[in-house]
């Protein structure tokens, strides 16, 4: 707690990794514990602690139902945003060893609009120039062929994609490709007509290539599902202890209400043997 209020902790590698778990740790003693305590005091510790399991696991489900389906913005527990990701470049899509790739510009689709943008903004991540100084990891896939002057995107083509219905029994999805044409930049044309135009020069056609692209669909709902599943496996547990808990103290109590029963019988009978 000390360090969570504190403003002069110095900050190393290491605070915000010890700060996160801090903040987890003491709100869940704070928020727990004291539900905890609380009944502990007034139905016993092992009572207490099946009742705030229960309270706790339930809580967990209902948010790991919302945050499967919800597209919330806050940080919630979650996977991997969809995103493109880099799998190659070549000079010319035949030369592809992605057999969609090879007829993207026939049989596929060229982009426009948002779409475009989309791709496009992806595309210039990994075909930026890094600054001078400046160290930054690429995929293996691409890191040896990037270009080493400024490029500029010109055309994207896009195949393949799919949304399978689980209820004609669709689950897998089809592999969506692009395939991001890029030219050398023209700095003089560019600086003087206001507009972005290719080098045509002998040495520029070297950077006029392919980047191909692939669709990563992500994991964003796979974290929630598995953290629902797994409450709800608690829960259970949870709910059949106190079940369990009720019937014993259940037979217990018949149990006794027979041997007192039994006891005034006997008591009975001795005391009209007694008369």
């Amino acid at each position: 707690m000390w360090m969570l209020a504190s403003e002069v902790v110095e900050k190393t590698t290491w605070y915000p990794l010890s700060l996160g778990w801090l903040v987890v740790l003491s709100a869940i003693g704070m928020f727990f514990g004291s539900t905890y305590l609380l009944l502990a005091t007034n139905v016993g510790s092992r009572l207490g602690f099946l009742v705030v399991g229960s309270i706790a696991t339930g809580f967990i489900m209902i948010l790991a139902v919302l945050w499967v389906t919800t597209a919330t913005p806050l940080n919630v527990f979650k996977g991997r945003q969809v995103q493109w990701k880099a799998v190659g470049i070549v000079e010319e899509l035949k030369k592809s060893e992605i057999k969609e790739v090879k007829t993207i510009e026939t049989k596929g689709i060229k982009l426009t609009s948002t779409e475009y943008a989309n791709v496009k903004a992806a595309a210039d991540t990994f075909l930026a120039v890094p600054a001078e100084g400046a160290e930054v990891e690429q995929p293996e896939a691409i890191a040896e062929d990037l270009p080493g002057a400024d490029v500029i995107v010109t055309n994207i083509y896009e195949v393949g994609g799919s949304q399978p219905n689980p209820l004609h029994f669709e689950i897998t999805h089809t592999p969506q490709y692009a395939a991001a044409e890029y030219c050398q930049l023209d700095k003089e044309k560019s600086e003087t007509a206001f507009r972005s135009t290719c080098d045509l020069s002998e040495g520029a056609e070297e950077n006029h290539k392919f980047l191909i692209l692939e669709k990563d669909l992500g994991s964003l709902r796979q974290p929630p599902l598995f953290l629902f599943l797994g409450s709800a496996v608690l829960l259970g547990m949870f709910l059949m202890a106190l079940h369990w808990r009720e019937r014993d103290e259940r037979a217990k109590k018949e149990t006794e209400s027979q041997d007192s029963e039994a006891l005034d019988e006997s008591k009975s009978e001795d005391e009209l043997a007694d008369a």
